[in-house]
C-alpha cells in the first residue's frame, strides 16, 4: 500500500512498522523504536525476501563464472542495478556499485582518491563536525597520508550546513 494515500499519522506508523519485522519485538512491555540507522538499518520484509531468495536460489559468484548459478546470479545482480539507476536517475547503470554499506563505500572512494593521483598536497577537503566518525575518519587519515588540509564547514543552530561561510 502507497504510505503516501494515509492521512491519519498513526495510521501510517503502524502501516509502516509492519514492514520491518524486528519492530514487531517490545521490550519492558513496549513496541521498540529503533535510531541507531547510523550504525545498522533495520531492513523491511521485501529486503529481507529477497536476500534470502538470493542465498536460497541464486547464491554464485557474481560476473566470475559461466555455470548456471552464476549467470541468474549476475543477471539479478544488473536487474537490480538497472531498478536503482531508475530509482535515483542516474545515468548510467555503471554509476552504481554496491557495498557492504556507507563505511565501506566511503572507504573505497577515499582510498580510490588516495591513489588516483587526483589530490596533490595543500589541496583542501570539506567537511563538517556533524559527520560519523565512518565518514570522517577516511578523510583525515588521507589528509595525512597525501598532507592535505582539512576544512570544517559551519552550521547553524539548527544543524545546517552554511555554505556561504565555507572559505576555500
Amino acid at each position: 500500500m502507497d504510505l503516501n494515500l494515509i492521512k491519519d499519522k498513526n495510521e501510517k506508523i503502524k502501516m509502516l512498522r509492519k514492514d520491518f519485522p524486528i519492530l514487531n519485538q517490545t521490550i519492558n512491555n513496549k513496541k521498540i523504536i529503533y535510531f541507531d540507522n547510523a550504525s545498522t538499518s533495520q531492513k523491511p520484509q521485501s529486503v529481507i525476501s529477497s536476500i534470502a531468495e538470493y542465498y536460497t536460489q541464486y547464491n554464485a559468484n557474481v560476473h566470475r563464472s559461466g555455470h548456471r548459478l552464476a549467470i541468474q546470479a549476475s543477471l539479478k545482480i544488473e536487474k537490480t542495478r538497472e531498478l536503482v539507476k531508475k530509482f535515483i536517475n542516474a545515468e548510467s547503470y555503471k554509476n552504481i556499485i554496491f557495498n557492504s554499506g556507507t563505511t565501506d563505500g566511503t572507504n573505497t572512494v577515499a582510498n580510490s582518491l588516495l591513489f588516483s593521483k587526483l589530490l596533490k598536497e595543500n589541496d583542501e577537503i570539506i567537511t563538517t563536525t556533524l559527520e560519523h566518525n565512518s565518514n570522517l575518519l577516511p578523510w583525515i587519515n588521507i589528509a595525512k597520508y597525501l598532507n592535505l588540509k582539512i576544512k570544517l564547514a559551519k552550521f547553524n543552530e539548527m544543524g545546517i550546513i552554511q555554505p556561504e561561510k565555507i572559505k576555500i
